[in-house]
C-alpha cells in the first residue's frame, strides 16, 4: 500500500475515516453529533489499520514472493488484512457504545459494520496490488527496454574487442608461425579460433548463461593466448564442477574481464601474468597481479567494466565489485539463479 505522497496517505485516510463514520451512524443514528463526536475515536482506529497494514504488506512482499508463491501471498495478505480491520474495528465499536453511545452494544449493527469494513478492506487490497503491479510493470518496462539497448552496446563492445585489428593480426600471426613450424597444434588452434568466434555471434541470443558455459568459453579464449604468450600467462580455475551448472551470468562477463588483464597488463617472461577464478560466497572472483604496461593502449577508458556494471545492475540487486590493490588488481561478479533475477528475461538462457 505504497502510496509516493505522504499527504495522499493523510488525505485518503481522513476520507476513509469520514466514510467509514458514516456508515456506523447510518447504522446506528443519524445524529450529527454523533458523527463528529465518533469521528476522532474511528480516524485513530483508521490510521492503526493503515500502518498495521503497510507493515503486513511491506513484510510479505519481502518473504512470500509473488512469483513463486503467489496463492499463498493473497490467502496471507487478504486474510491478515481483514482480520487486522475486524478486530481494530470491533474494539472501537465497543469503544464508541460504551463512551460516545452511553449505550449498550448492539451487535447487529456490529455485524453490519464489521460486514462493510471487511467489503472495504477487501477493495483497497485489490485497489492498491493492482496499483503496485503496475508500477512495477511499468518500471520493469522501462529498465528492460535499458536492458535490452545495453545489451546491443555490450555487445557490439565485445564483438569490436574480439574482431579488432589488432587481435585478428596476433591470431593470424600465431596462426603463421604455427604453420611455418608445422606445430601439431595448428589444427587444433584453427578449430578453436572458430569457436570464439561463434561464442562471441552466438551471444546475440542470450542474455544469460551457464557458468560452466562461460568457462568452457574461458578455457578456449586462454588456449589462443596461450599460443601466443607460451606460459607467460597463467589462469587457474579453482571453481567446483557441481557449482557451475546452476549459477548464471551474463556471456562474455569473465572473458572480458580475462582479456582486459591480458591487454593492460606486462605479460613477458620476467613478469608472468597470473590469473584466478574463484567462487566465494555467490561471487566470482576475477584476480591477476598488477603489472601495468607503462604505455597502456589506446582505448583504456573502463567502457568494459561500465559495460558489465550496468547489466547487473538491471538484472540484480547485487553489486559488481572492483579492488584495487598495490600488487593486485580483482574484480567480483554476482552469480545469479533464475529466484534472484528482478526483471524478466529478453533473451533466452544458455546452459548447453
Amino acid at each position: 500500500m505504497k502510496i509516493s505522497n505522504r499527504y495522499s496517505q493523510y488525505l485518503l485516510i481522513a476520507i476513509l475515516s469520514l466514510l467509514i463514520t458514516y456508515f456506523v451512524n447510518k447504522f446506528y443514528t443519524d445524529s450529527i453529533l454523533h458523527f463528529w463526536q465518533s469521528y476522532p475515536t474511528i480516524l485513530i482506529g483508521t490510521v492503526v489499520v493503515w500502518e498495521i497494514n503497510k507493515v503486513l504488506v511491506i513484510y510479505l512482499r519481502k518473504r512470500v514472493s509473488w512469483r513463486s508463491y503467489a496463492e499463498q501471498h493473497i490467502i496471507l495478505q487478504g486474510g491478515g488484512s481483514v482480520l487486522i480491520a475486524v478486530t481494530i474495528t470491533f474494539f472501537v465499536l465497543l469503544f464508541l457504545f460504551k463512551f460516545i453511545y452511553n449505550e449498550k452494544i448492539n451487535y447487529a449493527i456490529v455485524r453490519q459494520v464489521l460486514g462493510s469494513v471487511i467489503l472495504l478492506t477487501l477493495m483497497l487490497n485489490a485497489f492498491f496490488e493492482t496499483l503496485y503491479f503496475y508500477n512495477k510493470w511499468r518500471l520493469n518496462f522501462v529498465k528492460n527496454e535499458i536492458l535490452r539497448r545495453e545489451s546491443l552496446r555490450t555487445r557490439f563492445e565485445s564483438l569490436k574487442h574480439q574482431v579488432n585489428p589488432h587481435f585478428l593480426f596476433n591470431s593470424l600471426n600465431t596462426l603463421t608461425t604455427l604453420i611455418e613450424e608445422d606445430h601439431p597444434e595448428t589444427e587444433r588452434f584453427v578449430d578453436e579460433l572458430t569457436e570464439v568466434y561463434r561464442y562471441v555471434l552466438d551471444s546475440k541470443k542470450w542474455q544469460l548463461v551457464t557458468l560452466e558455459k562461460e568457462l568452457n568459453f574461458v578455457n578456449t579464449y586462454m588456449f589462443l593466448q596461450r599460443m601466443r604468450f607460451g606460459n607467460n600467462v597463467v589462469l587457474t580455475n579453482n571453481i567446483k564442477e557441481e557449482c557451475k551448472l546452476i549459477h548464471l551470468l551474463p556471456p562474455l562477463t569473465i572473458q572480458l574481464l580475462v582479456e582486459n588483464a591480458i591487454k593492460h597488463n606486462i605479460v613477458s617472461k620476467d613478469k608472468p601474468l597470473y590469473l584466478s577464478i574463484d567462487l566465494v560466497d555467490d561471487y566470482v572472483f576475477i584476480c591477476n597481479n598488477l603489472q601495468k604496461k607503462s604505455n597502456p593502449s589506446m582505448g583504456n577508458t573502463g567502457i568494459g567494466l561500465r559495460n558489465i556494471k550496468a547489466r547487473y545492475s538491471y538484472l540484480t540487486n547485487k553489486e559488481v565489485i572492483i579492488e584495487q590493490q598495490e600488487k593486485n588488481f580483482c574484480v567480483k561478479i554476482p552469480i545469479l539463479e533464475n529466484s534472484e533475477i528482478i526483471n524478466e528475461p529478453e533473451y533466452n538462457i544458455s546452459k548447453v
